[in-house]
């Protein structure tokens, strides 16, 4: 839930609690406000939660992408590096013109 949002809420609260008689100070039930910021904080931490999810499996996705690239890369190198040796060695050498 947004701060604004919960600013608001409290700012409603506030503004609709029952007047002290006799004073320009209103009464606020300390159980309700309390049990309000509970159920709102217990919202805050399960969107964290399900945003920390979210984030961790875009990041084990984005890794194992970037990972994936780097095997196919490495084995095009492999094959380029086998394939130099072995012409080194003479095993690839070009058909003689006679």
């Amino acid at each position: 839930m947004d701060v604004l949002v919960l600013i608001d809420k409290l700012d409603d609260l506030v503004h609709n609690a029952k007047p002290v008689p006799l004073t320009d100070q209103v009464r606020v039930d300390k159980e309700e406000i309390t049990k309000q910021a509970e159920r709102a904080a217990e919202d805050i931490v399960e969107d964290a939660r399900a945003r920390e999810r979210e984030i961790r499996l875009g990041a084990e996705d984005y890794a194992d992408e970037i990972l994936n690239t780097l095997e196919v890369n490495l084995s095009k190198f492999i094959a380029a590096v086998q394939r130099g040796r072995e012409r080194l060695q003479g095993k690839d050498e070009p058909a003689e013109v006679g």
